[in-house]
């Protein structure tokens, strides 16, 4: 009697834990949650990248990184900086003006229904 409640039990725990590793679908098809946009991506790895050059510099002044290597890094992050910071304006900037060419259409067919209702007045 044990031994058959031991089994049992065991191959429930094998089944609880086996099961979701043979699952297909599921959660992990939508690797990025619904809330991240470019332009939210964009400043979070530009908040990475400053965080790393925090540490960069914490690990150089408690002198366990070269001073050689130190400069490289932070070059290399620098760089990664801007060209994230770069990234964020332009995408900043094409938003700003589909803004105004939405708003610019919305103006314009106005103006269309304003006229067509004057001629048809006529």
């Amino acid at each position: 009697m044990l031994l058959a409640i031991t089994v049992l039990i065991s191959a429930a725990l094998l089944v609880f834990v086996v099961a979701p590793l043979l699952a297909t679908g599921g959660a992990g098809e939508e690797a990025v949650p619904v809330d991240v946009t470019p332009l939210i991506d964009l400043k979070r790895r530009r908040l990475v990248v400053y965080e790393n050059m925090q540490d960069l510099d914490f690990e150089y002044k408690s002198g366990k990184i070269a001073q050689n290597d130190y400069q490289s890094l932070r070059e290399n992050y620098t760089r990664e900086a801007a060209r994230l910071m770069a990234a964020t304006k332009e995408l900043e900037l094409t938003k700003e003006d589909d803004a105004l060419i939405e708003r610019d259409e919305l103006v314009g067919d106005e103006i269309l229904t304003v006229i067509e209702e004057a001629l048809a007045d006529r």
